[in-house]
């Protein structure tokens, strides 16, 4: 007995002695899935363990080849154009024993027909912390939606890399001759800052409304434009909105109007009220800039800061010419800081009532300043 007492001792020590054998993770790839594509974007994946020697990533959308990496991170910048539609996107990783994984996803597509739809209603959306500073890395979770107090789901989120599709619109009335250079300067520089997916249409006006230039036009035709114009003849302020805002609405995008004016409107035959209506029944945002007299008018420029930040824009006065350039980089910078919501409403119902807009935040503790529009109208018309 104590002869296999002994044996069985020795059996246990060299047992407890022996080194564990650990089971090697396997490794696994991962594709961060966007629900749409579009714009410049950043395609993502991570391996792990994250100490995973690999030889090559490959970025493939719609079975194209996009991006070769041969080092971390394992991201492809890759252009999804000015629309959202449905992509397959896929990555293969070769490690460096010739293992190969795969993973991918498909985005969704937002259709013309269906972003038409009142329905469907699109709220860009800023949000400031207690400094003044934009809020980035939000995420829809972040984000609470409400329609006349009701709280609607959100369909579609986007944080970066939004277009932006924009209308400028100049008055070139007589009275503008005498700071009519500085107003060339200004919108000059606005159309030189535009990143490359943003689309401007350039607009001019008197007693009449005129296009400037093309709306896919490059930074010289532009400049050329700008350079050629002319002050004369009276204003026709609302005529100029009216057409601003039919020219805006033919892309996923972020919509804004700028108007810059020194005014009363003479010439229109559209109206004020015509002009509220059309922005209740769409999602541009309204920017009006007046000068001199044009910001004196008692009652007219009360009412028109008070539609444009019904649309999430603003309304603002100067009396310096030199004023300008500052507030065009202003409304600009504003507009690279949204974030893009869109939510199907509760009701379908297209019956011309106005539908009040509550964005909050969830969960967020520290101070934050807001801004987005605050309504629509349900009328079959509204984009």
């Amino acid at each position: 007995m104590t002869a296999l007492r002994l044996w069985l001792s020795i059996v246990m020590l060299a047992q407890a002695s022996a080194p564990l054998v650990q089971e090697v993770p396997k490794p696994e790839l991962t594709v961060h899935a966007e629900e749409y594509l579009l714009g410049p974007v950043t395609l993502r994946a991570t391996l792990s363990p994250g100490d995973v020697e690999f030889a090559r990533a490959d970025f493939f959308v719609d079975g194209a080849a996009k991006c070769r990496v041969e080092r971390l991170p394992l991201e492809c910048a890759f252009d999804a154009g000015p629309e959202a539609v449905a992509r397959r996107v896929r990555v293969a990783v070769t490690l460096k024993d010739g293992t190969r994984l795969t993973g991918g996803f498909e985005s969704k597509s937002l259709a013309l027909e269906e972003k038409a739809s009142v329905r469907n209603v699109f709220v860009p959306v800023m949000v400031w912390d207690r400094r003044g500073r934009f809020m980035s890395g939000l995420t829809r979770e972040s984000f609470q939606v409400l329609e006349d107090g009701v709280v609607q789901p959100i369909q579609f989120f986007m944080s970066e890399n939004i277009p932006l599709e924009l209308t400028l619109a100049l008055d070139v009335s007589e009275s503008m001759a005498a700071i009519m250079g500085g107003v060339k300067a200004a919108a000059k520089e606005l159309v030189a800052r535009l990143k490359p997916i943003d689309r401007v249409n350039l607009l001019a006006f008197n007693q009449r409304v005129f296009s400037l230039a093309r709306p896919d036009a490059d930074l010289e035709e532009r400049t050329r434009a700008i350079d050629q114009l002319a002050p004369q003849g009276g204003t026709a302020l609302y005529d100029a909105m009216v057409r601003g805002i039919a020219l805006l609405g033919q892309q996923m995008s972020r919509r804004a109007l700028i108007v810059f004016t020194d005014g009363r409107d003479e010439d229109s035959l559209s109206t004020l009220d015509g002009i509220e209506e059309r922005l209740t029944t769409s999602d541009v945002t309204l920017y009006v800039i007046t000068y001199g007299r044009g910001s004196e008018i008692e009652g007219l420029r009360q009412r028109i800061d008070r539609i444009a930040e019904a649309t999430g824009g603003q309304g603002f006065g100067v009396r310096d010419v030199r004023e300008l350039s500052g507030l065009f980089t202003q409304v600009l910078d504003e507009l690279s800081e949204h974030y893009l919501l869109t939510y199907t409403s509760g009701r379908p119902q297209l019956d011309g009532t106005m539908r009040k807009i509550q964005v909050r935040l969830v969960g967020q503790r520290e101070r934050y300043e807001i801004k987005a529009r605050t309504g629509y109208r349900a009328s079959a018309g509204a984009p």
